[in-house]
């Protein structure tokens, strides 16, 4: 069983789950499923470049989810209407984002990808945590 996780500012995921829970909530349910003694997963996903602070969304996960899964955020025409609807928040919300976002949301072979890959392998290794990623 297991929970998603997109960002761990509550601030920015207000902006983008209105009417979701909090991640303290979210993550209180997963506690309580895995005393239960059921297998427990958290996905973070869509990783979203310079919003979503994947390493600290890590750490709350990594205290009652056996497995984290890591998935990045994915576009593939820019006529897509999810890429408007993402395009018309950022130039709302974050001015200056949405070129950096045209460069990396449509490209797996981007630095940030690469970075944040090496990034999340090291974060693996050191504190010896189960992170699968589609990055």
């Amino acid at each position: 069983m297991g929970i998603s996780l997109a960002f761990s500012e509550d601030k920015t995921r207000k902006r983008f789950e209105k009417k979701a829970r909090s991640n303290a909530e979210r993550i209180e349910a997963l506690q309580a499923i895995q005393k239960a003694g059921i297998r427990t997963y958290a996905l973070i996903c869509p990783v979203m470049p310079y919003l979503t602070g994947v390493e600290a969304l890590i750490k709350m996960a990594a205290v009652c989810a056996g497995e984290i899964w890591i998935y990045a955020l994915e576009m593939h025409a820019g006529d897509d209407r999810n890429w408007q609807k993402l395009a018309s928040v950022l130039d709302r919300d974050y001015p200056g984002l949405r070129e950096s976002y045209e460069e990396i949301a449509f490209s797996r072979e981007h630095a940030y990808w690469a970075d944040t890959r090496a990034k999340l392998e090291e974060i693996k290794q050191k504190h010896r945590l189960n992170i699968i990623t589609k990055l």
